[in-house]
């Protein structure tokens, strides 16, 4: 089955830049990334709801990103939201109709609650669904695309949304060790589903999100938005250690969170085999970014929510990340096509791809 003008010989092209970005060589110009907001026909929630909606969704995305020039690489998602792991620890899920499912926390004001909480299998609450959409795109699709790994949220970031958010912070400041209990089998869980996920696929990309290519045996991708809200020694003690963990189990991490996490940039730094960061650079200051990690690891910025930077359109965002780093080595720069939640959306013309790449090539 295909569904896109995406021929193997270009699929192949971007895959053989995109590694060299991820193995951070001289490269000529930077990685670029056109994302655009594509709708479903329907609700969103009938969309997830059915894994054929779900794969002719992507079917249509691929089609639109066909036409872009580009380093986008076609990769099945099988993406159902921040919800998977906490509903395998028995949380209920919301399902709504234009977003991704959400969770409700089962523990509130008792940390013995988390101490108690059974570890789930793999195939507990939604992640069986995960499971069972990816056996269902593989079985159609797995030999021409990529099947990417689901929405794994760090440690911290599942027992935040198991554990209501202001007992679990209030847990944490008293060193609470049912702290250390709940992310221990989540931390199991991660690995445990990861790893299984990666048995029922042809070829796997163990990045989902950003929307970029990934090779396997690189490592994963964490999203911990948690890291923007906690201070640096609450992150040393409850976040790190599983980071570190689940870097040394799969050989690298790769983090994305929104927000400005420059506080925890230096226990960051620690993680070894830490493979790229994704970002807004008008919430984390870039010339931090930099500081310590610049030829380190793949740094693919965004634009972000606007707070303290604003930009008029996307070649001014683009010459604003050359002003602090001018070697495009280890660099994609993505450009989000979709209105930001503070109602901002930046104008992009076609010209300004060549013109990006010029700026850096200059």
């Amino acid at each position: 089955m295909t569904a896109s003008a995406f021929t193997k010989e270009l699929i192949e092209a971007r895959k053989e830049f995109m590694m060299r970005l991820w193995n951070l060589e001289k490269v000529a110009r930077p990685g670029v990334q056109i994302n655009y907001e594509i709708l479903p026909d329907g609700s969103f929630r009938e969309m997830i709801e059915d894994p054929q909606r779900m794969l002719d969704h992507q079917f249509k995305e691929f089609r639109t990103k066909a036409e872009v020039a580009d380093n986008y690489v076609p990769v099945i998602s099988t993406d159902l939201g921040t919800a998977i792991f906490p509903s395998a620890f028995g949380c209920d899920v919301v399902w709504l109709e234009d977003t991704f499912p959400w969770a409700r926390p089962r523990i509130f004001d008792n940390p013995r609650d988390a101490e108690v909480l059974k570890g789930p299998s793999v195939t507990a609450g939604l992640l069986g669904r995960v499971l069972d959409y990816t056996d269902f795109f593989n079985a159609k699709v797995g030999m021409n695309y990529p099947i990417r790994v689901t929405d794994i949220q760090g440690p911290l970031d599942v027992a935040y949304l198991i554990w209501n958010n202001e007992d679990i912070m209030m847990a944490m400041y008293s060193g609470s060790k049912e702290v250390h209990s709940l992310l221990r089998k989540i931390t199991d869980l991660i690995i445990a589903f990861v790893k299984e996920q990666r048995k029922h696929v042809r070829e796997f990309v163990p990045i989902h999100f950003p929307r970029i290519w990934m090779p396997d045996g690189f490592g994963i991708a964490i999203s911990e938005d948690i890291s923007a809200v906690i201070g640096p020694k609450l992150y040393a003690e409850y976040s790190l250690p599983y980071m570190i963990e689940l870097s040394e189990e799969f050989g690298g991490l790769f983090i994305h969170s929104c927000g400005n996490f420059a506080h925890n940039l230096e226990n960051m730094s620690k993680i070894p085999n830490l493979r790229g960061l994704d970002f807004g650079v008008t919430e984390v200051p870039l010339v931090e970014i930099i500081r310590y990690f610049d030829g380190k690891a793949l740094l693919t910025p965004r634009v972000g929510l606007n707070k303290d930077i604003e930009f008029s359109d996307f070649l001014e965002y683009a010459k604003y990340i050359h002003t602090l780093k001018k070697d495009p080595r280890g660099l994609l720069i993505q450009i989000d096509l979709a209105t930001t939640p503070t109602g901002k959306k930046l104008i992009w013309d076609d010209d300004y791809r060549e013109q990006i790449l010029q700026l850096f090539s200059a």
